[in-house]
């Protein structure tokens, strides 16, 4: 039925539809197994992101479009009735000249825990090496690129 995050247990998701709600079938909790699982994802490969990432564009040389990916981590807050919540990020993922220059914002806005990829075309840029960053509160990351026109 879906991943939820459980404050101070991590992720579940083998939960079934019962009448008035859900029934949880099987979890992890502290390294010991409860009930049945079929899959744990302790969030070290795959599903939700333990921290923020910005991966090397590809292709990379490229002309004139590259992908690049990032990561957005789980963040817990505490909402109404002391419920956990996953939290959203500002982040802002720019490329920038050799000189600085801003050339292109890819990404100004909240976002949810997870992967995203970005397409960029630079079909209106000139050949060389331009610079993108992923900005996210304290979190900066920075990664050359190579167009070749």
């Amino acid at each position: 039925m879906g991943t939820y995050f459980a404050e101070g247990i991590g992720m579940t998701a083998n939960l079934t539809p019962e009448v008035g709600g859900y029934r949880l079938r099987g979890a992890r909790i502290a390294g010991t197994v409860y009930g049945t699982i079929t899959s744990v994802d302790d969030g070290t490969t795959g599903g939700v992101p333990s921290e923020f990432a910005l991966l090397q564009n590809y292709p990379n040389p490229f002309n004139p479009v590259t992908t690049i990916r990032f990561t957005v981590p789980v963040t817990v807050g505490t909402g109404p009735a002391g419920i956990a919540l996953a939290g959203r990020h500002a982040l802002s993922l720019r490329v920038y000249d050799v000189l600085g220059r801003e050339v292109a914002t890819l990404v100004n806005e909240q976002k949810s825990p997870g992967t995203y990829t970005v397409t960029w075309d630079a079909s209106n840029q000139s050949s060389g090496v331009y610079l993108y960053q992923l900005r996210a509160g304290g979190f900066v990351q920075t990664k050359k690129m190579i167009i070749i026109q």
